[in-house]
């Protein structure tokens, strides 16, 4: 039995994104911390996967809260903002600079308070086929996530083969008129066969869900450390907009 008293640590509020669930959470420890270093260090995608869920199921601490069936982009969200609350709000990147000429990285400084989920205005869960028949969707959930974020690349076919069970990962209900099949009750090849029946254009809706999805997205603007540019008569540093996007661009 220890006989020392433990620290306590600062709890904190936070809105998963998907849900629109409040919930409490607490920093991750030096314990946790040294957990995930070591993940990381050994670019294994099980032990990477495994160090980030145990870091989320231990720093939630509101109850029924099932990280397999988070959506990836509140994964991302709740990760974030537990790594700020643990080691500090402000990051600092290298972000390579868009630049066809040159492959320059500039030091940019950011807040992770003002890093959001971001939403696309008439994004919708709901696939209308045709007149009687539509299919309900959910988001990718912490499975994909890993191996978006972390798997390295692989050949054609086998994204092609990953992109087809990201979407049938994606298919929670098929409905025609007043019946509805759940697709864990058909099973993952009988939701294949039926997204393989599919026309082009009834495909690109199920892209369009996809590719309109909320994510974790930043814009930020990053100046050429040399170059400059007139305007309004006056020399400028040039400036150029960058695009990050999920964990792996804010700070793994």
């Amino acid at each position: 039995m220890s006989i020392l008293p433990r620290p306590a640590f600062p709890v904190y509020d936070l809105v998963i994104p998907s849900l629109k669930k409040k919930i409490k959470f607490r920093p991750y420890l030096a314990k946790e911390e040294k957990v995930l270093s070591i993940a990381m260090e050994s670019e294994d995608i099980t032990e990477i996967g495994n160090a980030i869920k145990l870091v989320l199921e231990n720093c939630i601490m509101t109850k029924d809260v099932e990280i397999d069936k988070l959506a990836t982009f509140d994964i991302e969200y709740l990760f974030l903002n537990i790594r700020a609350k643990a080691v500090g709000e402000d990051i600092e990147l290298k972000v390579l600079y868009p630049d066809e000429d040159e492959e320059l990285y500039v030091d940019v400084k950011l807040n992770i308070n003002d890093i959001k989920v971001q939403e696309t205005k008439g994004h919708t869960k709901t696939i209308k086929l045709d007149d009687e028949m539509s299919m309900i969707m959910r988001y990718p959930s912490f499975e994909y996530f890993i191996e978006e974020q972390f798997e390295m690349p692989t050949t054609d076919r086998d994204k092609l083969e990953k992109g087809l069970d990201l979407t049938a990962s994606c298919v929670d209900k098929i409905c025609k008129g007043e019946d509805v099949w759940t697709a864990e009750d058909v099973g993952k090849e009988e939701v294949l066969s039926f997204i393989g029946d599919l026309t082009s254009k009834q495909f690109e809706l199920i892209q369009k869900f996809l590719d309109t999805m909320p994510q974790l997205r930043h814009v930020i603007k990053v100046q050429h450390p040399s170059r400059t540019v007139e305007v309004d008569g006056e020399e400028v540093p040039e400036e150029k907009e960058v695009i990050l996007r999920g964990i792996v661009d804010f700070f793994i």
